[in-house]
């Protein structure tokens, strides 16, 4: 048995196997019936702490010295939190297109940075969003614009650009995000992405400090 310490010091018991991964030992936590606030969540917004460890979903936990009788520590966030990324390479027509995105996602407000070429030597056409996340039903979120900058070529069309773009919470630290491209013709299109999570941070410039200053 492991005992898993929750927000407010509730201390839940649970069984598991040699087999088991973080991740099925999160989807086992939201099938107790002693545990309502975990039901409600998705998995990725769970975080397993043994020790100063955080667990990746991929882990097995006796092969990482996890036992009988160890406690964990049950983060529960309160939205997408972390760094997640995905480079694409794609053809419209004749046109090779590369996309690379990177995103930060701190619970409750989200910075995404697109950079876009077409054809290789050519220059990248770069954009970005920040603003807020709220949770919708099951898995979902929405994230709402409330900033938006670009750098590149002038020919980009954002008037029809929507206020509100939808995401997905999904497991094995995968997000799935609505995003505007603009590919060849620099006409915005939607487009859904799989993002996946990284320990990487966003670029150099993102334009936002941590809220840490030197004494």
């Amino acid at each position: 048995m492991l005992r898993i310490l929750m927000a407010g010091g509730e201390m839940l018991s649970l069984s598991f196997s040699e087999t088991d991964t973080a991740l099925v030992l999160k989807q086992k936590i939201r099938e107790l019936e002693t545990a309502p606030e975990a039901l409600a969540r998705p998995c990725s917004l769970m975080r397993l702490i043994h020790g100063a460890d955080v667990l990746p979903d991929d882990w097995i936990l006796h092969d990482h010295g996890i036992v009988d009788g160890d406690e964990l520590t049950l983060v529960l966030s309160r939205g997408p939190c972390g760094y997640y990324e995905e480079d694409l390479e794609e053809y419209e027509g004749c046109m090779e297109i590369r996309t690379m995105v990177s995103a930060r996602f701190r619970e409750e407000t989200f910075q995404i940075e697109v950079c876009e070429q077409v054809e290789y030597g050519s220059p990248w056409r770069c954009y970005s969003w920040k603003g807020s996340v709220e949770l919708t039903e099951g898995d979902g979120f929405q994230m709402s614009v409330l900033g938006r900058t670009e750098d590149g070529p002038e020919h980009t069309v954002r008037d029809l650009e929507p206020k509100i773009f939808l995401g997905e919470m999904c497991e094995s630290n995968l997000l799935k995000v609505q995003l505007t491209l603009y590919g060849v013709t620099g006409v915005g299109h939607l487009r859904w992405l799989n993002l996946v999570e990284t320990p990487c941070a966003l670029r150099d410039g993102d334009g936002e400090s941590d809220g840490e200053s030197e004494a």
